[in-house]
Formats: structure tokens, C-alpha cells, sequence
């Protein structure tokens, strides 16, 4: 990913380590996040057992570096090779622990904690380095590109082997994985690949350390629990006990010599620990003269002896220089005369070559079934002599292969037929059995949290290939496989919607990469090719539209995302051979603005006298206001409406999309407050860069016309009154008790519809003022609930702005 260069920054003139990152990946956006993500990462963290950042930047020639304080002083995987006292273990863990646990409290889990990341500075101090992979615990997105490979496999938790969430207890697992290579020479568990290691984390027991180091047994197995929830439940606990170790820890300690170390321990069950009494100095040093050094267990005891025996021999060696030069060459020859006899004694006479032999087997098969031989077996052995054996066929070469690393798996190319019986044979064990339900498990969980095909090795579709590998016909796998392509369509659906073509067309063919894998069924099949013709049809219809509304260069850019999908449709250059510029209309005009996504804002009638302001054809509806909550995420839904306008009948329960009686897309939306409405035009202004408000009683009252028929617009009338029993209704039926659509009553060539009916609108205009504080906003119109016209005049009435009824809506004016 990076190089790193020993530097010298001229304006200080000291010397800094500094990491450029790859020329060939700074063009991946991802990673170049990442590599930025690290500087800023330990930027963020001030420990002095963490390395820190100077600076931070891109040159002209787009190389992203920073730089870092300088360690000159190796790093810890080169102190395990020349062995390691258990006092050094403990000054260079402590601090490392006290890192952690301020990287953990600040939010950020290191994921990566190995002895090369923990290096030394000149004064030989622990440093914790290389925080790329870190990432912050709150974060809900994965920036993790290489999934499973993030992080080195000898020291990663089972949750981050197996592509799971991690918190700062996978941190601690880490480091118990680092104290066993410190006390035993190697990593706790080895293999032939990345894979073999990352499975012994996941489902291996906790190795067991050699005897002399079992004191750091049951910390070990805490530290490397299989659960998080067995674990320490922060680095605090951590450095707990390991201060307690400093404590106990006496004399110079031991140093872990791996040229010398013991080979691991058979399962020694519980850790064996011995009471010391309590000892006089006297009585000590004369033990100690003995052998007998303190210690906390019977192996640490017994290790004393060493100090006697070298003793012994100092005191024998002693009197040997003593002896005289004649008496020498006895000894010599004595010891020389023993050693043959001892020798001939204990090799004794070789044994004859056992007979060939030939089995002559009863004629009834004897009874086995209980485990035992049947004594009544008669079978005879004859000697056979003279029999040539027969030459057996030289074994088959076997390939060679290079070294393989952990972290470097290697490919070994099979024949079919040897790789379907090997399928077959790793399919019909238990551990292939275990690992085909861990990869259908972890691959609904990825697609559930919709990781499709990224990032990758943790991803719907790489998991569930790897189940088919082991299970072509697997049906799980396979419906998996056909669920990432239905949701792929989906998005891509979505994406013409939103009006980015381009993005639709990716995510068309990242499905038709997955479809490649599998058999689809027919009804899969249509949904991928229906991406193509669904956005083709989207774009034509826009584009139809645009012109329509003079919008000559949207047109355009409609018919280009047109080609997108057909790349020589004859339909699309004849449209764009037509396009031309249209007449200057006459008379009223209905226009709609485009929106930042490519759908079309309401329709706005403009007539020769407004001077070019576009008043709202109608109500807002539901749709409109859908799309406007699903831009912005601001959704009234929790807060209470009222109904029928009255004070004691206001419900959560009733909201914008249930206001307690049934809607479609097209009705006026309701149950939104003065707030809602205006936020609503601030929002059509930010998408289509022309001012929009709410509609003023002025604009209202010019546009607003006496009709001639009772129910030319939605009022309370007799339908009214078969549903709520009213009284106070028209005797017409205009066919809807509730809110209709607002096309239902259409408008001439000069009105617009629903201002007398439907429901009631906000304005712009303020009614009541306290305090500089708008404390009530007119209301104008007449809605389903009203079934008098007497008022024509006088309908516009002062409302609450934070309050919502279900008989209140709004529609919008653009300024010119």
C-alpha cells in the first residue's frame, strides 16, 4: 500500500519517517480515503506510547504522503528472535496496553495489533504504529475494501476472521496472541494458508503454554476467549492484572531463549499453584546455596537447581585441577572401559527376521461383535519360504510448491476430475459440513446488511460462491445468488428514478456479473433485462416532457441517458433531430421545473398578467411530499394531527401518511404543520434553483372565483353525510367524502383547482404577531369537511403554525 522513507524535514532538520502511498493506488478513491483515514487517525490520538503524525499532504504530482516520528529502534518481532526476559515482556506490554486503552475510550479499535506495529524509539520506549486499518467504532460504514485480509491472520479475533463487527475486545485478543509468540517463540496457532490459521482462531481451543510459563496460563486464555463476552472487558482490566504480575515478578527473570524454548505442553489441564511459606534470610540463602530458589509454582521452584548444579561442578572441576597428571590418564581410561560395557549390556543380541507368513482362515466367520477375538478361531500359521515379493509401483511425484505464507495463499491448479472428488470428499466431513453452514450463515447476514458484492471477501456473492464451491446444487446458495441480482435490479430501478442513468447501468451490470455464475430462472432472467428497457423508457418520457415545456438542453441530456440503455436506438436520434426551439407560447401556460434528480416539480399555471409568477395548479400531494421526506429525512410521521379541526381530538396515530382515512399518491396531502409546508418550499428552491414560498391570500383571492355549481369542488355534501351522519352538508354528490385527487375537478385554461374545496391551505401571510414571534398564520380555502359557501368571502382564518389538522394542506408559488 506504502513505502516508507527515512526523511529529513528541513525547516526542523530532523530526521522523520515518511509513508508514501502507492502511485498505482492513489488513483482508487477508496484507498486513497483510507491512507488519509490513517494520518487523521493518529492525528486524533495523543499517547506518547503512539506514534505521531507531523504532517500530512499531496504533492504536485498526486503522491499522498505523511509524515511520522522516527523509530529507530527495531521493532518487537526482531526482540522475540533474540529472546526476551519475562520483566522486559511486562515494561514493553504495560505501556502498549495504556495505548490501546486511550485509542479504545477515544472510539477507535486498532484491528491490527502484531509485534512488527510495535516498534521502539531511540530512548527504547514501546510505540504502537500503523493504525490503517483502524476504523471508529460508531461509524455505521465499512471502509474495509479487502474484508478477511484486513488485519495479519496469525494474531486476528475469531469476529474479524470471520468478517464480523469488532470492538476494542478483538484488540485484547490480539494482544494475547503477541504474549505467546513472546513466551513460546511462535504464533499461537500456524497453517498452510491464510485460511488454516484464520479457521484454528475461529474454532481451535486456546494453545497450551510449556510448563515454566504456565503462569501465564489462565491470563492467556482470558485474553484469547473464543467469545468477546469471555474476553476483558477493556484494557483497564488488562493492565490490572498484568501490574500484578510486576509485582510478583522477583530477581532478573528468565530469559525466553526460542533457540532453547520448550516445545508446548500436552493438555496439563488447571494450572497447578503451590503455596510458598514463609522463609527466614538465614534459611533463604542457605536454600538458595541448595538450589531451591522462591518462586510461585513447582516449575519455578525446581528451576532453582540450576544455580547448585553449576556450584557442584565449580567445586568438582576444583578438585580435578588437583590431581596429578598419571592419575589423570586412570580416570580417563576407567571411564572410557565402563562406558564400552554399559554400552554392550544395554544393546544386547539382534533379534532373528520374523518368518513370512501365511494366514489359513476358519471356514465360519467368528463372532466379533463383542469387541474381543473369538478363542475358538483356529486360524493356522504356516511359514512360507522362498516367496519374492512383489515389486511395489513407484509412488507418483507430487508437486512442488513454494513456500506458502499465511498471508499469501497460493493456487494449485486441479484437473476436473480431481477437483470434484476433492469437493466431494471436503463436503462429506464434518468440518466441511461446518464451513458450508458458516459461509450460507455469514452470506445472509452480508445481504441482509445489503454487502453485495463489496467489500471484498465479505460479501453476499463471494460468500455464497464459495458455498457452491463446496455445494454446486446447494439451494440456499442459490437463492442467495438470485436475491443479490433482484436486489441489484431494484437499486437500479431506483437509480433511474433518481435520474442517475450512469449509476443504474453499473449496478445493471454488476447483476449480469452475478447472473453469470448461476442457471436463472425465468422470472429472474426478465427482471435483468427489464434495467435496460425501464430506464430507456424513463428517459424518453422525460425528455418528451422537457420539450414539451420548452426546456431545450434538459431534452437533450434526457435523450443522451436515452442511449445509455439502447446505444442506436433510431427513436433517440429522431427525437434529437426534432428538437428545436418552440413558439413563444400564447395565454395561460402550465410549466413544471426540473428537479436536482430529473423528476419534475408541481405544475404551475403562469397567465399573461402575473408577471411571471407560477401559481400551483393544485394542492401538494402525497407522492410530492414523499419524495421531498425521502430527500431530507425530515418526517412529521411521529407528531400528532388533529381531526375535524377540533382541540380535544389530536392523535399520534394520525399523521401525514394516515390521517385517518384513506389516500392515494395523488390526494393533497394533510396533517402537516405551517412548518412542513414551508420547509417543503425551501426545498423545491434548493432543487431547482428558483424561488418558491407559499401561496399568499392575495394570490388566493385574485385566483379564487365564485362557482356557479355547489359541486364544482370537494366540500361536505350528501357523501359526507352517508360516512360522518353531518348535517351541515350540500345536497349535491360530488362523490368523495374525504380528500379527492387533485385532478379529479379539473381546471379551465384560466383557474386553477381545489381553492374552494379539497381542503384548506396555508399561506405566507402572518395573522398574529407577539413578541416579533408569528404566533398564527392565515388559513384560506374550504375543505371536505365544509358544506356552506355563505363564508366565500371570509375563509381565511388564523391557525397555530405547529399545529396539524387533517383538513389542512398547501400548495406552492414560484417567484419569478
Amino acid at each position: 500500500m506504502a513505502t516508507v522513507f527515512l526523511a529529513t524535514q528541513d525547516s526542523l532538520q530532523r530526521e522523520v519517517a515518511l509513508k508514501v502511498m502507492a502511485p498505482a493506488l492513489a488513483a482508487d478513491r477508496t484507498f486513497a480515503q483510507r491512507f488519509v483515514g490513517e494520518a487523521r487517525t493518529i492525528g486524533e490520538l495523543n499517547h506518547p506510547n503512539i506514534v505521531s503524525i507531523h504532517d500530512v499532504g499531496v504533492t504536485e504530482d498526486k503522491l499522498h504522503y505523511f509524515s511520522m516520528q522516527l523509530l529507530s529502534g527495531g521493532d518487537l518481532e526482531q526482540r522475540i528472535a533474540g529472546g526476551i526476559t519475562e520483566r522486559e515482556l511486562l515494561r514493553i506490554i504495560q505501556p502498549i496496553c495504556s495505548a490501546l486503552g486511550h485509542a479504545h475510550e477515544r472510539g477507535f479499535v486498532h484491528r491490527d495489533v502484531t509485534p512488527g506495529n510495535i516498534m521502539f524509539d531511540p530512548a527504547d520506549q514501546p510505540v504502537l504504529t500503523d493504525f490503517g486499518i483502524a476504523r471508529v467504532v460508531s461509524e455505521a460504514t465499512r471502509m474495509t475494501a479487502t474484508g478477511l485480509s484486513m488485519g495479519t491472520s496469525y494474531y486476528m479475533s475469531p469476529e474479524q476472521a470471520r468478517g464480523r463487527n469488532v470492538d476494542a475486545r478483538s484488540d485484547i485478543y490480539s494482544l494475547g496472541a503477541v504474549i505467546v509468540e513472546v513466551l513460546t517463540g511462535k504464533p499461537p496457532y500456524e497453517g498452510d494458508d491464510s485460511f488454516a490459521v484464520a479457521y484454528a482462531h475461529v474454532y481451535e481451543p486456546v494453545p497450551k503454554l510449556p510448563p515454566r510459563f504456565l503462569r501465564w496460563q489462565e491470563f492467556v486464555a482470558r485474553c484469547m476467549a473464543k467469545s468477546p463476552s469471555d474476553r476483558y472487558d477493556s484494557m483497564a482490566q488488562v493492565l490490572e492484572v498484568l501490574e500484578e504480575f510486576a509485582r510478583k515478578t522477583t530477581g532478573e527473570g528468565r530469559r525466553f531463549d526460542i533457540s532453547k524454548a520448550d516445545k508446548p505442553a500436552a493438555d496439563m489441564g488447571a494450572t497447578l499453584q503451590l503455596p510458598v511459606p514463609e522463609i527466614s534470610p538465614a534459611k533463604s540463602g542457605r536454600l538458595r546455596w541448595a538450589g531451591l530458589a522462591l518462586g510461585k509454582g513447582p516449575v519455578e521452584w525446581w528451576s532453582g537447581l540450576r544455580p547448585a548444579w553449576r556450584r557442584a561442578w565449580a567445586w568438582f572441576g576444583g578438585k580435578l585441577e588437583r590431581l596429578p597428571p598419571l592419575l589423570w590418564v586412570g580416570v580417563i581410561a576407567g571411564v572410557s572401559l565402563l562406558a564400552s560395557a554399559l554400552f554392550l549390556v544395554l544393546r544386547g543380541s539382534p533379534e532373528p527376521p520374523l518368518p513370512a507368513v501365511s494366514v489359513t482362515q476358519p471356514t465360519e466367520t467368528p463372532d466379533l461383535s463383542d469387541g474381543l477375538a473369538d478363542p475358538t478361531n483356529d486360524a493356522v500359521l504356516e511359514p512360507v519360504a522362498d516367496l519374492e515379493p512383489e515389486p511395489e509401483p513407484e509412488p507418483a511425484p507430487l508437486p512442488t510448491v513454494e513456500s506458502i505464507q499465511p498471508s499469501r495463499p497460493v493456487l494449485v491448479d486441479l484437473d476436473e476430475t480431481d477437483e470434484a472428488l476433492l469437493v466431494e470428499s471436503l463436503l462429506n466431513t464434518p468440518q466441511g459440513q461446518a464451513r458450508l453452514q458458516s459461509l450460507l450463515e455469514d452470506a445472509s447476514t452480508a445481504l441482509a446488511e445489503n454487502r453485495l458484492t463489496t467489500p471484498a471477501d465479505d460479501n453476499a456473492f463471494d460468500l455464497f460462491q464459495s458455498a457452491l464451491s463446496l455445494d454446486p446444487d446447494n439451494s440456499v446458495a442459490q437463492g442467495g445468488m438470485e436475491q443479490i441480482i433482484r436486489r441489484y435490479v431494484a437499486l437500479a430501478r431506483s437509480a433511474v428514478d433518481r435520474g442517475r442513468y450512469q449509476g443504474a447501468i453499473t449496478l445493471g451490470l454488476r447483476a449480469r456479473q452475478v447472473a453469470r455464475q448461476i442457471t436463472l430462472s425465468s422470472s429472474v432472467a426478465e427482471a435483468l433485462d427489464s434495467v435496460e428497457e425501464y430506464g430507456y423508457s424513463q428517459s424518453m418520457t422525460r425528455a418528451q416532457e422537457a420539450q414539451r415545456v420548452g426546456d431545450l438542453e434538459w431534452a437533450s441530456e434526457q435523450l443522451r441517458a436515452a442511449l445509455l440503455f439502447k446505444p442506436n436506438d433510431a427513436a433517440v436520434f429522431q427525437a434529437m433531430d426534432q428538437l428545436s426551439v418552440p413558439p413563444e407560447p400564447e395565454g395561460p401556460q402550465v410549466v413544471r421545473d426540473v428537479l436536482a434528480n430529473g423528476d419534475f416539480g408541481p405544475e404551475l399555471l403562469v397567465t399573461d398578467g402575473s408577471d411571471g409568477i407560477g401559481l400551483g395548479l393544485g394542492e401538494i400531494t402525497v407522492d410530492q411530499f414523499a419524495a421531498y421526506v425521502s430527500d431530507t429525512g425530515a418526517d412529521p410521521e411521529g407528531t400528532a394531527c388533529r381531526n375535524l379541526e377540533s382541540w380535544m381530538r389530536a392523535s399520534r396515530k394520525r399523521h401525514w401518511r394516515a390521517p385517518g382515512f384513506d389516500q392515494d399518491g395523488d390526494h393533497p396531502v394533510v396533517c402537516v404543520s405551517w412548518g412542513d409546508a414551508t420547509a417543503y418550499a425551501d426545498w423545491l428552491s434548493d432543487q431547482t434553483g428558483k424561488p418558491y414560498r407559499l401561496i399568499r391570500v392575495n394570490d388566493w383571492a385574485q385566483a379564487a372565483q365564485q362557482p356557479a355549481d355547489d359541486c364544482q369542488d370537494n366540500l361536505g355534501d350528501q357523501r359526507l353525510l352517508t360516512v360522518m351522519k353531518r348535517r351541515e352538508v350540500l345536497d349535491c354528490d360530488d362523490g368523495f367524502a374525504y380528500t379527492a385527487p387533485i385532478t379529479a375537478f379539473a381546471p379551465s385554461a384560466t383557474s386553477v383547482t381545489g381553492l374552494l374545496g379539497n381542503v384548506r391551505e396555508w399561506t405566507a401571510d402572518c395573522v398574529r404577531e407577539r413578541s416579533g414571534v408569528c404566533r398564527q398564520y392565515a388559513v384560506v380555502g374550504m375543505s371536505w369537511l365544509e358544506g356552506d359557501r355563505s363564508d366565500f368571502g371570509t375563509t381565511s382564518k388564523g391557525y397555530d403554525p405547529e399545529q396539524r389538522y387533517n383538513t389542512i394542506g398547501f400548495r406552492v408559488v414560484r417567484e419569478p
